[in-house]
């Protein structure tokens, strides 16, 4: 039976890093045009333009493999029946809330979507409350929710997937997220004096993390080692063939993070033809790393560049057409 390709023992602890970059970034990005009248309706629309284009990618293509799936196999039962029932709200981008099973996942075609899901109400409930985001309340906000989440047994599991977790999920992204917006208060507007690393140390940080044992690293990455993280990279900025290999992978990195399970399933079905059998794990991870980065690259340049440059054209075209 064949495995799936080579999985990073704390992968999923970096959907934290990404909350906590999105928090850095957004302030960032858009702090000062909130100030200067950007209101929550266009800010949403900004947001889903930049996220719809690959999570649809994404979606449409794990919904063609489900579907053709049922028809090579003549039955539809079980997970797949469930899975069907999702896909009108996986289409709206809204999650599957399957209420006779708390554990099933929120986003069964494109399970990585839950965290989009998170991402999306963090930037509106920060859109919605900027002023109220002083450095005081960030910690308090922090504080507290830090106590939440160590009063619960559960507070190193994987949640925010499923039903079940949803309110790990919150407190998580809340963590987090605000932790990236202190580092923009403390390092853009305060000009808090951050030590420069050399920016491969810093890159070498996040693959040493990851393939660390769980028991080290779980408790560690969340609450501190993410944000520490995210504080150096702002010291660190990569010069030269580094800086262009970073812009050009940072630009790739959400098609990566939204098309990958489907493309997962399509790699293991193409191995499993191939022969490949258990214990080949690694050299399917490779193959896999192999072929996903350039075309994650490839399709940041001709499909996701481009459609956001339509829907953008488009929601302004129809503001034009809106009364004052």
């Amino acid at each position: 039976m064949l495995q799936k390709p080579f999985v990073v023992p704390n992968g999923f602890l970096v959907v934290d890093l990404f909350f906590v970059l999105s928090g850095f970034v957004i302030a960032l990005s858009y702090e000062a045009k909130f100030a200067d009248h950007l209101t929550l309706g266009q800010f949403f629309i900004i947001r889903f333009i930049r996220l719809y284009p690959l999570y649809i990618l994404g979606t449409m293509l794990a919904t063609l493999l489900l579907f053709s799936s049922l028809i090579l196999h003549g039955q539809m039962a079980g997970l797949n029946a469930r899975v069907v029932h999702a896909v009108p709200f996986a289409l709206a981008m809204l999650p599957n809330l399957d209420v006779s099973n708390p554990y099933a996942e929120l986003y069964p075609l494109n399970p990585p979507a839950w965290s989009l899901l998170f991402e999306i109400l963090a930037n509106l409930a920060y859109a919605a409350t900027w002023r109220c985001w002083c450095n005081r309340n960030i910690v308090i906000d922090m504080a507290l929710i830090a106590i939440l989440l160590l009063s619960g047994s559960d507070f190193y599991s994987d949640g925010g997937w499923n039903r079940a977790t949803v309110h790990l999920g919150i407190l998580g992204v809340l963590y987090t997220f605000a932790s990236g917006v202190l580092i923009f208060r403390l390092t853009i507007v305060h000009q808090f004096e951050v030590q420069k690393f050399d920016s491969l140390v810093v890159l070498a940080v996040l693959p040493l993390l990851l393939l660390l044992p769980s028991a080290v690293v779980m408790p560690f990455c969340g609450p501190i080692g993410w944000p520490l993280l995210v504080l150096l990279a702002t010291a660190s900025e990569p010069s030269g063939g580094v800086s262009r290999l970073c812009a050009m992978l940072g630009g790739a990195s959400y098609a990566f993070y939204a098309i990958r399970c489907p493309l997962i399933e399509v790699l293991n079905a193409a191995f499993a033809r191939l022969g490949f059998v258990s214990g080949s794990s690694g050299l399917i991870g490779i193959a896999f790393i192999a072929i996903l980065v350039p075309a994650c690259v490839f399709l940041d340049r001709v499909f996701d560049q481009p459609s956001r440059i339509f829907l953008s054209r488009m929601s302004v075209r129809r503001a034009r057409r809106l009364p004052i």
